[in-house]
């Protein structure tokens, strides 16, 4: 697992480079003054991302040990798996699973545009007038965004939704001029349909509510680069705010070639390496994070522990040695720790209902519960792989990470080198670790000044005064 997530991402991003290049794509994804190829690489990188299939494709093919077949149950994962193949001069057999199921829905996809179509004849584009104010555009149930939102501006109703069109669904089939796709019959790949649907979803209420700016978050879905392909064409504002990072080296592929009218990252550092994996990005800002304030008092002694959802990039060895550690925490620890479950771990991915610790422990629901209040309460979290890391080491928490074997940028790998260490495979030294910081409040001080000041540039604001920036960014674009 040691460099198999960078060298994955680094792939993943050049073959899906070759794979939009190629002449049946262009042909599909250029419609009129619209380039779709953007849009398709990120609903591509999610999709291959998540695939367990894919993964293990990948995993077989860089250990030279792959197997006669694999199955897969798209055809856009079968093109990718090829253009893999002849990258490293391999040859398997690579089998389409389900094709009926796959061709079904393509066929009902295809049905879909095809009456939206008839009823949305003679479709061009055209400029919004009356514009209204800031909208916030959340995509799933991220408390961190949605908190976000309201200290922007507390007017919860002005949250975007592409399926606001649906509330209103005599204005559905009204005759605004607005671009549709026309050449889809020449399409046979049911995530293309998919994207041109959603699409049209984000267009048609984006006509209703007649936005002059549209804020998003975290920026690595296909709805974002939607939103800036719209914002070119009709003349609304489209902003992204950082929400999150990635620890490793390279980050991963559905954060390069973003772009937006205008980007607000938490630091110096991310603004160097946004514009560095975003050539067209032209406009990016250092605004920090406002969900997070510098710690007044070292003083307060809990212990949190952050969890993370399913992940590709953990092996089953390493989870296990996570639960371990977290159960020999809460019955060491008791209670002084705070558990903070992942906000999409809808699966109890971490058995906590099993787990043998008492009730005194703190569980903290990443829904009601700010992250900002969570590492207030913390002088130690415990972690395996969260970006949650950065901003706790920001602000003078101190993380504790058990080593996935995962490439980590220069800051977080130099946490291995401190006194005691702060990242290990070892169970043993990750115990030792976080006993001697817990009974030391002098290490623990000195540790925590010499962190903050480490990654001082990875966030540059916090709180009021980054919500003051934010605020401004936005301002100016009205």
């Amino acid at each position: 697992m040691t460099d198999f997530s960078i060298r994955f991402e680094k792939d993943l991003l050049s073959c899906l480079k070759i794979l939009v290049s190629k002449k049946k794509f262009k042909e599909i994804l250029k419609q009129n003054d619209y380039d779709f190829s953007n849009c398709f690489v990120k609903g591509l990188i999610a999709k291959l991302s998540a695939s367990k299939e894919f993964q293990l494709f990948v995993q077989d093919l860089y250990s030279k040990k792959l197997f006669k077949k694999y199955y897969f149950s798209s055809v856009e994962e079968i093109e990718v798996a090829e253009i893999f193949l002849k990258k490293y001069k391999f040859k398997t057999s690579l089998i389409f699973k389900n094709k009926l199921i796959y061709y079904f829905y393509n066929y009902l996809s295809k049905m879909i545009i095809k009456i939206l179509i008839f009823f949305l004849n003679n479709q061009s584009n055209y400029y919004l007038k009356n514009l209204n104010n800031i909208f916030f555009y959340t995509i799933g149930y991220h408390s961190c965004s949605l908190e976000t939102s309201r200290k922007i501006n507390s007017d919860i109703k002005k949250i975007f939704t592409k399926f606001y069109v649906l509330k209103n669904f005599l204005y559905f089939f009204t005759t605004q001029k607005n671009f549709f796709i026309k050449n889809y019959p020449n399409n046979n790949y049911l995530l293309i349909n998919k994207m041109w649907l959603n699409f049209f979803l984000i267009q048609r209420s984006i006509t209703i509510l007649k936005p002059k700016i549209i804020v998003s978050f975290e920026g690595d879905a296909w709805d974002h680069e939607m939103l800036y392909l719209l914002s070119k064409k009709i003349g609304f504002k489209s902003i992204m705010v950082q929400t999150s990072t990635d620890l490793e080296v390279i980050q991963k592929a559905g954060f390069h070639n973003l772009t937006q009218t205008k980007m607000l990252v938490w630091g110096k550092h991310y603004q160097k390496i946004y514009y560095k994996n975003c050539p067209n990005q032209k406009i990016i800002k250092v605004v920090g994070n406002s969900l997070i304030s510098k710690k007044k008092k070292l003083s307060k002694n809990k212990i949190g522990i952050l969890l993370q959802r399913r992940n590709n990039k953990i092996s089953s060895e390493d989870l296990e040695k996570f639960k371990k550690l977290i159960n020999w925490l809460c019955k060491t620890f008791n209670k002084k720790i705070i558990i903070r479950p992942h906000p999409l771990d809808d699966e109890d991915y971490y058995n906590l209902k099993k787990m043998t610790f008492k009730n005194e422990i703190i569980i903290h629901h990443p829904r009601k519960v700010p992250m900002g209040k969570t590492l207030n309460e913390c002088s130690i979290v415990f972690v395996k792989y969260s970006s949650t890391v950065v901003e706790a080491a920001s602000i003078g928490v101190i993380p504790v990470i058990l080593d996935s074997s995962l490439k980590f940028e220069k800051k977080i790998d130099e946490l291995r080198n401190y006194d005691p260490p702060l990242i290990s495979r070892s169970i043993d030294q990750i115990k030792k670790t976080i006993t001697i910081l817990y009974n030391n409040n002098k290490k623990r001080g000195h540790i925590s000044k010499k962190i903050s000041n480490k990654f001082r540039n990875h966030i540059n604001y916090f709180g009021k005064d980054s919500l003051k920036r934010i605020k401004s960014e936005i301002k100016a674009e009205i």
